[in-house]
């Protein structure tokens, strides 16, 4: 990542998914309020890039999120806060 670019923050997810749509929800709303400012890149499992992804990673648990390519939140949707702290953190 260069200095001025922004935190690509990629979610792992499928569609038969229960908990993921909860995930995605949470990621547009910051991005909404503008409460911080990052790419987003939701991807399912299932095939291509997020199914590569996966494999790379040993992701079994969904949904997952990465921030800059390393894996920050395995199988769970995290809070707002722990979102923001872990993305502040990049």
């Amino acid at each position: 990542m260069t200095p001025n670019s922004k935190p690509v923050v990629i979610l792992l997810k499928a569609p038969w998914c229960p908990i993921c749509p909860r995930a995605d929800e949470l990621y547009k709303e910051v991005l909404a309020k503008k409460e911080a400012d990052f790419e987003y890149r939701p991807l399912t499992v299932e095939s291509g890039e997020g199914l590569e992804l996966a494999q790379k990673h040993g992701i079994y648990a969904i949904p997952t999120t990465l921030i800059n390519g390393a894996v920050v939140f395995k199988g769970k949707v995290p809070t707002k806060p722990e979102f923001l702290k872990a993305l502040l953190q990049t």
